[in-house]
């Protein structure tokens, strides 16, 4: 499978969602569906990094798709989201769906160049990075 779902540390704080290569809005509903269900099995928040520089072009439908998913009622454990990127592509889209979408988003979400600079981000890491 393209896209792949895992936690990042041991005590499950933090989960990293891989994109490698071609990847379809099937991939993409799959593991989004299992990244909620694995949050919702928490009683603490829960942060999502993001890489999407292995990712190749996406699906027909991508905005529409992401919109879906964005909009479903989910649960609000969620507390951040690092996407790693090589391009300014995927900030477009997000800037596209976040003025589309009722709740904001943008609050959670932060696009970065490089791991270490994800990793900074995210709260689990802080006293390694001040």
């Amino acid at each position: 499978m393209p896209i792949h779902l895992n936690w990042g540390d041991v005590d499950e704080t933090f989960l990293i969602l891989n994109f490698d290569g071609q990847w379809s809005g099937e991939d993409l509903y799959t593991n989004i569906k299992d990244f909620f269900e694995r949050v919702a099995t928490k009683d603490h928040p829960i942060e999502l990094m993001v890489d999407m520089r292995q990712s190749l072009a996406p699906p027909q439908h991508l905005v529409t798709m992401l919109r879906s998913i964005i909009n479903r009622p989910h649960d609000g454990n969620v507390k951040r989201v690092v996407v790693i990127v090589n391009s300014n592509f995927w900030q477009r889209i997000f800037s596209v769906i976040a003025k589309s979408v009722q709740r904001n988003i943008s609050k959670k979400v932060t696009f970065v160049e490089t791991v270490d600079e994800a990793y900074s981000m995210l709260d689990v890491y802080q006293d390694m990075y001040s």
